[in-house]
């Protein structure tokens, strides 16, 4: 889904400074939630495939229509901030979230699709101020304040599917309790907005020294942010609709499928830091991709999804490290570049295997992010990346 490690690149591109909170906790609570609401619609998937009687094609249009909120919240994320104070925005995404995720319970398909672009808008509002306001807080080292807040979102991550793995009759009562609680944190953040946080204008942003890399690799780069995004977001986002619909599943419990994959993404980008101390970072992205394709291969010819998430989760968690290494010195257009490519592919190849079930299987869907890993791994192995 909508990534946020990348968050600690975007706050080396020397952004002013943009707002001094006096309850920082807020802002982690808020970031557990939000984590919550990047998961939620893979889990909550076969429910609103069985509410609105939906063919996987037009099931596909949800999650493009999430990630393309959430392009139009990133964009313009940053650029409020800088303008009307983080605290604002943050605010606004709160009850963007809030209101979409509320009225999934009970709109149509098509305001749905609305719900679900408000939720997109929302996420993109939310993670980039965050990220940048915990960032450029008091004292010197940000690295160690980025990290807690995304192992926050990891967390909310991690717990998102679990009350739908236990009780996914009541998936209703879950959305409305979720916006719920989002309004309460938006009204929090609010109330701990200092007077004036806007953008400081006669504070000077340092230059910035990286170089802007060639065109070539800048565009692949740009390439495999597509390809990896969206078959992240394919896989985690299907696989509970896989599982519900296996012979060998766990039809009821099939939201525990997305736990586990979530589970091992997240566990293994903490652990990453000290992997990446004995081994390459290629050489880790690209076992990442090798296990991420077996694991896809294993589910699709055993039908078992709970083990193939799992595995597929640590590969993905694999991938990414390396590519923000790759990012980080080529300047703020690649970088932009980079992201705005990310969440393209989140709103395309999720939406692809909605069109390929469709007109084959599921199972024969997930033939696409198999590929497309594969392609990765090539890609990787030839050096190019």
């Amino acid at each position: 889904m909508f990534e946020t490690g990348w968050f600690e690149e975007i706050t080396k591109l020397q952004i002013p400074k943009l707002l001094n909170l006096r309850r920082s906790s807020a802002i982690h609570i808020l970031f557990v939630f939000t984590g919550v609401a990047n998961t939620l619609l893979g889990p909550l998937l076969p429910s609103l495939i069985a509410r609105w009687s939906l063919p996987d094609g037009r099931a596909g249009l949800l999650f493009s229509s999430e990630f393309a909120g959430a392009m139009l919240g990133t964009l313009a994320s940053l650029w409020l901030a800088g303008r009307i104070g983080a605290a604002r925005v943050l605010t606004a995404g709160s009850f963007c979230m809030a209101a979409g995720i509320a009225a999934l319970a009970r709109v149509n398909y098509g305001w749905g699709l609305a719900s679900l672009a408000w939720v997109g808008l929302g996420l993109g509002l939310v993670i980039p101020a965050a990220n940048v306001a915990v960032a450029q807080g008091e004292g010197g080292n940000s690295a160690p304040r980025v990290s807690r807040l995304n192992a926050a979102w990891g967390a909310g991550a991690i717990a998102s599917p679990l009350p739908l793995a236990w009780m996914p009759e009541h998936w209703r009562a879950y959305c409305v309790l979720l916006g719920g609680l989002f309004l309460v944190v938006a009204l929090v953040v609010a109330a701990g907005r200092q007077p004036g946080s806007g953008r400081n204008q006669n504070e000077p942003a340092p230059a910035h020294t990286a170089g802007p890399g060639t065109p070539a690799s800048v565009a692949l780069l740009a390439v495999m942010a597509w390809l990896y995004a969206g078959t992240e977001a394919a896989v985690a986002g299907w696989i509970p609709a896989y599982d519900s619909r296996s012979t060998a599943g766990l039809h009821q419990r099939y939201a525990m499928s997305a736990a586990l994959f979530w589970l091992a993404l997240v566990s293994i980008r903490l652990a990453a830091g000290a992997m990446l101390r004995r081994v390459t970072a290629r050489a880790a992205g690209l076992a990442g991709l090798l296990l991420a394709a077996a694991a896809i291969a294993a589910m699709l010819w055993t039908h078992v999804a709970t083990v193939g998430a799992l595995l597929a989760g640590l590969g993905f968690g694999l991938v990414f490290p390396l590519l923000i290494a790759k990012v980080a010195g080529l300047g703020r257009r690649a970088s932009t570049l980079f992201f705005l490519s990310a969440g393209f592919g989140g709103v395309v190849i999720p939406w692809s295997m909605g069109q390929l079930s469709a007109a084959t299987s599921l199972g024969t869907a997930f033939l696409l992010p198999l590929a497309i890993t594969l392609l990765m791994a090539a890609l990787l192995a030839t050096g190019r990346v």
